[in-house]
């Protein structure tokens, strides 16, 4: 019986005993060094967590509580394909995946993670190639989409009310869940993120959407939106068409 992603991990987790846990989806690929550099790393600089395909170069020292605030707005990668962690984040703070979240699984346990990690290390190295389901959204109803997401930014926002630090991210929440109701009504959903891609810095005139550069052979882009004092960057998938465009303004689209 298929009882879904969390209790799949739970299991694996439970009989886990090495060091370190990964994830690797079963129908993506890496790169031959994977492993060797983010255990390498971690092991180098005693690192809880190593990050790779992230987009960002973080020169400060940042604190747990806005390392998820990055994580929450796209400035890390909020998967967990691109994270190795010491196995005893998860048993010493009784992470587990909760059974029925199948959507928005990796942000729970990533900020979970990035909460109490000591220290994190971000590559830029992009190590994991990412495989975009578009399927897998397609035969979802709308309504358990968004059910799923509702239970994911409640996680989050009870993880964040136990530990007292929901009032320095709840900007950030209310934001989210009001931009993917927003997306899902104009049918410009994107579940997951693509896992290769290009990003241009700077945003694009009379807009505060930022270009982004489509990397070969993805169909979902990358852009900025900047919203107060808050930027977020958010994942667009484009039809067979739009795809041919080197570039493109997601104003056009959003």
């Amino acid at each position: 019986k298929n009882s879904g992603v969390a209790v799949a991990r739970n299991t694996a987790l439970a009989a886990a005993t090495g060091a370190f846990i990964i994830h690797i989806d079963s129908d993506d690929s890496v790169r031959n060094d994977f492993l060797e550099k983010l255990y390498a790393t971690a092991v180098q600089n005693d690192a809880d967590l190593v990050v790779c395909n992230n987009w960002n170069d973080f020169d400060e020292e940042l604190s747990s509580v806005q390392l998820v605030r990055l994580l929450l707005t796209h400035h890390s990668p909020p998967t967990l394909w691109c994270k190795i962690a010491r196995r005893s984040l998860f048993t010493e703070h009784n992470i587990v995946w909760k059974e029925g979240i199948n959507v928005g699984e990796d942000p729970i346990i990533s900020v979970k993670l990035q909460y109490f990690s000591k220290k994190t290390v971000f590559l830029r190295d992009m190590l994991y190639n990412y495989k975009q389901d578009i399927g897998f959204v397609t035969k979802l109803k709308k309504s358990n989409i968004l059910r799923q997401k509702e239970l994911e930014f409640l996680e989050i926002k009870r993880f964040a009310e136990e530990h007292g630090f929901y009032g320095e991210i709840a900007d950030v929440i209310r934001y989210l869940q009001t931009e993917f109701s927003r997306r899902t009504q104009h049918k410009s959903l994107c579940v997951t993120p693509a896992g290769v891609y290009t990003h241009q810095q700077g945003d694009a005139e009379g807009s505060s959407l930022a270009r982004a550069r489509l990397s070969q052979g993805n169909h979902v882009f990358l852009v900025t939106e900047q919203v107060g004092n808050h930027r977020f960057l958010h994942w667009h998938r484009l039809n067979e068409a739009q795809l041919f465009n080197g570039t493109t303004d997601i104003s056009a689209h959003s």
